[in-house]
């Protein structure tokens, strides 16, 4: 799924650069977060305790001041 902020923020007209390649703008961790709640509230396969959970636990994470990065990082299991 494309972001429509990064296609519209491109600047590709404009003579001198107006923002900065950050991993915040690269990665658009805000959109990540935002689209990921998005799709947990409307699958239907997503059980509501475990919807529950999650939400939960964004909002933990949140509280702790958890970088949008972090949020949108997933891990592996090396095992």
């Amino acid at each position: 799924m494309s972001n429509p902020r990064l296609i519209s923020d491109l600047g590709l007209n404009s003579q001198t650069a107006t923002w900065s390649m950050t991993p915040e703008v690269v990665y658009d961790y805000e959109y990540r977060v935002k689209n990921a709640l998005q799709r947990l509230q409307s699958d239907p396969m997503v059980r509501s305790e475990d919807r529950k959970l999650i939400l939960s636990f964004h909002r933990h994470i949140k509280a702790k001041k958890v970088c949008l990065g972090r949020q949108t990082t997933t891990t592996t299991d090396p095992h």
